[in-house]
């Protein structure tokens, strides 16, 4: 295993670990080359989540109904091996832990990126939550807090209650770090529903894995 050492704008160190795949022995080793070689190897699916018993906790114990869903959604990636698997210099590897940057609104129209560490601690991942915010909202302009490639860029469309999702992309440039996206939320029978979109690189993940992590979120979200 490789250590990594790595910062962001706030001067905290975090030690990771990830693991080169032996394309040799790798099962997927044929749609990891095959898929690898597109020009746009992302796909996307968009699912709707029940996420009533969530919102009402949350109106209840007074923390950010955003806070919930973003734990949610990074328990389960961090439960899915393929959604912690990167290619860099041309090779997969399989990090240990993921990490979370998801968009902040601000008051005067614009937005900024957040960075959160992974915990599997409800209360300290929702403090960080909002201290983040706090510091995300106090700043402007666009700085990106944190460069590695052991994270899930998020996205919220706030107001939107989306059927489908597109990211923007940079052809080339994009890497292989999955996206992701929540809508707004909206009634449906009585019980609250959220769009929650995920795009991913083809030549890591397939739709089997995209299912097991919607299946895993959906548990979360029942859990909470």
């Amino acid at each position: 295993m490789t250590s990594v050492a790595f910062f962001t704008s706030r001067i905290r160190i975090i030690a990771t670990l990830k693991t080169p795949i032996d394309l040799a022995t790798w099962p997927r080793r044929e749609h990891f080359a095959f898929f690898k070689q597109y020009d746009m190897p992302f796909f996307g699916m968009t699912v709707q989540l029940d996420c009533t018993r969530l919102y009402e906790k949350a109106k209840r114990e007074g923390f950010p109904f955003s806070a919930g869903y973003h734990f949610a959604s990074l328990q389960a990636v961090n439960e899915v091996d393929e959604l912690r698997c990167r290619i860099e210099d041309d090779i997969p590897v399989r990090y240990d832990v993921i990490h979370l940057s998801t968009t902040i609104a601000r008051p005067d129209g614009t937005f900024g990126f957040s960075f959160q560490r992974y915990t599997d601690d409800f209360g300290q991942f929702v403090a960080e939550f909002i201290a983040e915010t706090k510091r995300v909202q106090s700043e402007t302009g666009l700085k990106s807090p944190y460069s590695g490639q052991d994270i899930i860029y998020y996205t919220v469309a706030r107001g939107i209650a989306f059927t489908s999702f597109d990211h923007p992309m940079m052809s080339g440039r994009q890497g292989s770090v999955p996206l992701m996206a929540f809508g707004e939320m909206v009634e449906d029978g009585g019980r609250k529903r959220i769009a929650h979109a995920l795009h991913a690189h083809h030549a890591l993940v397939d739709g089997q894995h995209a299912a097991k992590y919607f299946r895993r979120v959906q548990e979360r979200l029942g859990e909470m």
